[in-house]
């Protein structure tokens, strides 16, 4: 397993991702796990946990359907990919060289309650490219490929209802 030498910080963004009453978020990426390669499609579990100050009884009912087939997007704080500052006392300008950001966007096929522990309620969400919807057949039937909420909002969207 790799453990980094320096914490790095994990955030999640996205249009559908729903919101406390004071404009922050209510999921909070705790952790991601996933593979890529070259030549083929990325999937990313992501770990997503309610605030603690979150009543228990809000944070065990966030609508999943919701996310299904939305773009989410991580945020990882990075070491390597910065610019040198000139000009800057001792080794003040090269003290955050390598300091960047890698971003991670797809959509999501799945979504699914995890448990409720210590006051929080945990999610986990996968995370793949728009390409993975070339997998899902076009007569949408059911599939492992796809998540059934996936399948059931697309057809509902194409005969003009909302789920």
């Amino acid at each position: 397993m790799l453990n980094f030498d320096t914490v790095r910080t994990l955030s999640v963004s996205g249009p559908a991702l729903p919101t406390l009453p004071d404009g922050s978020p209510a999921l909070l990426l705790a952790a991601i796990s996933g593979e890529e390669a070259l030549s083929t499609l990325f999937r990313y579990d992501l770990f997503l946990t309610t605030p603690l100050d979150m009543p228990e009884a809000e944070a065990a009912a966030i609508d999943l359907k919701a996310l299904i087939g939305t773009e989410l997007t991580v945020t990882i704080q990075l070491d390597g990919m910065g610019e040198f500052v000139a000009g800057a006392t001792g080794l003040t300008g090269a003290a955050n060289i390598g300091a960047g950001t890698r971003e991670i966007s797809g959509i999501v096929t799945e979504a699914g309650f995890v448990e409720q522990m210590n006051r929080q309620s945990r999610y986990r969400v996968l995370l793949q490219p728009w390409t993975a919807l070339m997998d899902c057949p076009r007569d949408l039937r059911i599939s492992r490929s796809c998540g059934f909420y996936f399948y059931l909002d697309t057809s509902w969207r194409k005969n003009g209802q909302r789920g």
